[in-house]
């Protein structure tokens, strides 16, 4: 980040890519950025701390930046197991799955 705040930032905005496991389980309804954080596992714990240290550093040096709290982000070099690419590959190898059922198409 220290790099980032020496860079001509013209135009420029920072993104930091978090997770929704910061807001912890929500059992009814849903979560929004105005949330309570609680996380409970160590990872989310860490993407936590990681949301305070980036929105503090960038509030200190009034730099431009955001951070997304998506589920299933997606991305090169994701594991093969998680759900987007499950669900791709499923699509590609004609197996498509609901409720943990085959359907066939």
């Amino acid at each position: 980040m220290e790099s980032y705040r020496k860079l001509d930032k013209k135009n420029k905005l920072f993104i930091h890519v978090s997770t929704d496991e910061v807001y912890g389980s929500v059992k009814e309804g849903f979560f929004d950025e105005n949330s309570n954080y609680k996380p409970n596992s160590p990872y989310s714990a860490s993407k936590a701390s990681s949301d305070h240290f980036v929105r503090a550093y960038f509030e200190t040096h009034n730099l431009p930046a955001i951070i997304t709290n998506c589920s299933n982000n997606f991305g090169p070099y994701q594991n093969k197991e998680k759900f987007i690419p499950t669900i791709i590959n499923s699509l590609i190898n004609k197996k498509i799955y609901q409720s943990m059922v085959m359907v066939k198409i």
